[in-house]
């Protein structure tokens, strides 16, 4: 049922990123988390392209936050879950999400690899 999972997450990452969209930003965290469960999922499933998107529009979303001298701390702890799983991918799984990235695959390999 793992289409099912995925359309579940599509769905609440869709609400959470217009609520970031219009200020809301205090949801940042289950934005990151949403999005770090859905890339895990395209992962297990093999999605590639899909996956390589949701790393760069975490990278994207958090950037801001992280460069505050103080960035919120849940969205810290949930930045660290994510890049945990980068760090936890295999090697067989490292080259397709790579490729996919493009222009984003140093920055993610130095996350992942870092």
């Amino acid at each position: 049922r793992w289409s099912e999972a995925l359309e579940c997450y599509n769905e609440a990452i869709g609400w959470w990123e217009q609520w970031v969209q219009v200020g809301r930003v205090h949801v940042m965290p289950d934005l990151i988390k949403g999005l770090g469960v859905r890339f895990a999922l395209r992962r297990r499933l093999g999605e590639w392209e899909p996956a390589a998107e949701d790393v760069v529009r975490v990278l994207t979303y958090a950037a801001p936050f992280l460069q505050e001298e103080s960035p919120p701390e849940p969205l810290v702890r949930e930045l660290a879950v994510f890049l945990a799983g980068l760090r936890d991918l295999s090697d067989e799984e490292r080259e397709p999400l790579y490729t996919a990235l493009g222009q984003w695959a140093e920055v993610v390999r130095r996350f992942a690899e870092g």
